[in-house]
């Protein structure tokens, strides 16, 4: 029956060992399979300083973290054990302050090394560039006129009769190839390294360029303050809407005059029916002889004046429709 409550007591340490910071008095062999599940050595130390009769027999739990958290345990372990068996969490310390200082410095080996391959990669770049650089020497132009090239290649060498023929064509061949070979093939991979930078001329076709173009231009006289122009403004070239604008205004002032010519016809046609006045009336009213008779103003035959009636004195205007875009008048100051 003791047995079986131990049992229970130490699986229930176990189930709650993250909480446990203290065993008390047990010793080390009585609480071994609660400590053993202790997965953090700062826990571990906390038991030591609560229960430092533990910290004598507890090396088996520290050097299992050391062959957990550092690098190459085993062959430290062997070189290195602490005077107090009591110190093994000395020896933890050290080991990992020891590993976190060669890990940084491997990273920082590896990422100077990789700065390194970019700063290399971008001198070996190839740069793509979007313009034409012209040779600067320009090819004769064919003519029917113009001698024909020797043939070169392998119709050469067919041609060639004789063994003497065959070794001038190779020859031939071969100082044509050394002639068109560029100088980074011309010139040995040890030098050009030594080249890389150097300019030593400019290309012909650019002291060509540069001679062509015009000198610099003397700057226009100054002008007095009093005797400045006025910027001429150009005018704006006429949009899709500016033209559509004009069409209906057009178009409005169209019908406006049509309107007019049609009120204008209704106008003559009322007064020519209108009845003339008989000799009675005529008589009704003598004329003076100091009033001199009044001639009737002519109608200009362009656009009459009509006249209100009854009718059409709804349809009359007295004058022209407002057009809002007719210049402003002027006010007399």
């Amino acid at each position: 029956m003791a047995a079986t409550l131990f049992d229970m007591a130490q699986r229930a340490c176990i189930r709650n060992v993250m909480d446990m910071y203290d065993v008390g008095d047990l010793r080390y062999e009585t609480i071994r399979p609660v400590l053993k599940r202790v997965t953090n050595p700062a826990q571990l130390r906390q038991i030591e300083e609560a229960s430092p009769h533990i910290a004598e027999d507890d090396a088996e739990l520290w050097q299992a973290f050391i062959r957990r958290d550092i690098l190459k345990a085993e062959s430290k372990l062997q070189t290195t054990r602490p005077k107090n068996p009591s110190s093994w969490w000395k020896v933890y310390r050290k080991l990992k302050r020891e590993d976190e200082a060669d890990t940084q410095a491997a990273e920082d080996r590896l990422k100077a090394t990789l700065n390194r391959h970019k700063v290399d990669k971008g001198a070996k770049q190839t740069h793509i560039v979007h313009a034409v650089i012209p040779s600067g020497e320009k090819r004769p132009a064919w003519s029917s006129s113009a001698p024909r090239d020797k043939p070169f290649g392998n119709q050469a060498l067919k041609n060639a009769r004789t063994a003497a023929q065959t070794i001038t064509v190779l020859k031939r061949q071969t100082a044509q190839r050394q002639a068109g070979r560029s100088v980074a093939q011309s010139v040995p991979m040890h030098q050009l390294s030594q080249l890389r930078g150097k300019v030593n001329e400019a290309p012909a076709h650019m002291i060509r360029n540069y001679a062509q173009k015009p000198g610099p231009t003397r700057p226009p006289p100054a002008v007095p303050q009093g005797q400045q122009y006025r910027p001429v403004f150009a005018r704006q070239p006429q949009t899709y809407a500016d033209r559509v604008l004009n069409s209906a205004i057009n178009q409005t002032k169209q019908e406006q005059e049509a309107k007019e010519r049609r009120l204008l016809a209704l106008t003559s046609g009322s007064s020519a029916n209108k009845p003339r006045p008989t000799a009675a009336t005529s008589t009704s009213r003598p004329p003076t002889a100091s009033a001199p008779q009044r001639r009737p103003s002519p109608v200009p035959a362009q656009r009459p004046a009509p006249v209100p009636t009854s009718s059409t004195s709804t349809l009359a205007r007295k004058r022209p429709a407002y057009d809002p875009f007719l210049p402003a008048k002027k006010r007399r100051t």
